[in-house]
């Protein structure tokens, strides 16, 4: 079997399931300080249950905002059904609740609740602490001082292979349009996912080792500093946004007071970075 068959058939293989980062084996151990690998399952799964899905429009496909996958406020398991689930004894789920629970990772709450017309007693719900949850998911890559996401993207733009056919496309076709649909709803603007250029900042900027949400960590500060001002917010664009700055945004800290002190249109050019004009 060639390169080029073993990629096809891998492409073929649609997985369905959590993912557990590297970093968990090192971050969340047990006393004895072998890795708690039943804790890592059952926060695998409230993680995924977590993460919030894109919304669409119907009729035009144009992207919304975002939802959690379940309907409640929070996450309702029972302990039968992670049993089931995954196999695990009653006694095993309980504790590696409690360990997570220590660590500040998750919290239990248990309701009293009516489902059809019947009262349910102790009914655990599952809370989640996003800030805990990202402390542990982090690589040993540190850039800044300060430690980023595990989950890093190819470093080669564009990986040949026999019979020279390139399988990144889609790949990155799916992160474009995560991060340029993010972009239009934080700052109420209409890019095309599609534009070479746009493509082209994004991809070189993946390929210094920045991660998606780093992005949406530089659109989410220059949002807040730059939306209200109509000087400045014809510059919330990927042209500015992605460009050779960007890791200067990404280390930025928003300043108390985002408002523009005026005087920024006199000297504006198009194509500026107003950062170089403060």
């Amino acid at each position: 079997m060639d390169q080029q068959e073993l990629i096809d058939k891998m492409l073929s293989i649609n997985l369905d399931g959590n993912v557990i980062p590297h970093s968990w084996f090192k971050e969340l151990k047990k006393d004895t300080g072998k890795p708690d690998v039943h804790s890592m399952i059952l926060l695998s799964e409230f993680v995924y249950w977590y993460r919030p899905v894109p919304v669409k429009d119907e009729i035009t496909g144009e992207f919304i905002g975002y939802r959690m996958k379940f309907k409640s406020d929070k996450l309702q398991r029972s302990y039968a059904h992670l049993e089931e689930q995954f196999g695990l004894s009653e006694k095993q789920i309980r504790e590696a609740l409690i360990r997570l629970e220590n660590k500040g990772l998750i919290k239990r709450e248990f309701r009293n609740i009516v489902v059809n017309r019947k009262n349910l007693s102790n009914v655990m719900f599952i809370d989640i602490n996003p800030d805990k949850v990202r402390d542990i998911s982090v690589s040993t890559k540190v850039r800044g001082g300060s430690q980023k996401g595990n989950t890093l993207l190819p470093k080669k733009e564009t990986p040949s292979f026999p019979k020279g056919k390139h399988v990144y496309g889609d790949y990155y076709t799916e992160i474009y349009k995560e991060i340029v649909s993010f972009l239009n709803h934080h700052a109420d603007k209409g890019f095309k996912d599609t534009t070479p250029k746009t493509q082209k900042l994004i991809r070189e900027r993946l390929k210094e080792g920045n991660t998606v949400d780093d992005f949406k960590q530089v659109i989410l500060t220059k949002v807040s500093m730059w939306k209200n001002d109509p000087d400045k917010n014809l510059y919330l664009r990927p042209e500015t946004l992605f460009g050779n700055k960007f890791e200067g945004y990404l280390n930025e800290k928003v300043p108390e007071n985002k408002k523009s002190t005026g005087g920024f249109a006199q000297f504006a050019k198009k194509g500026d970075d107003p950062s170089d004009k403060e």
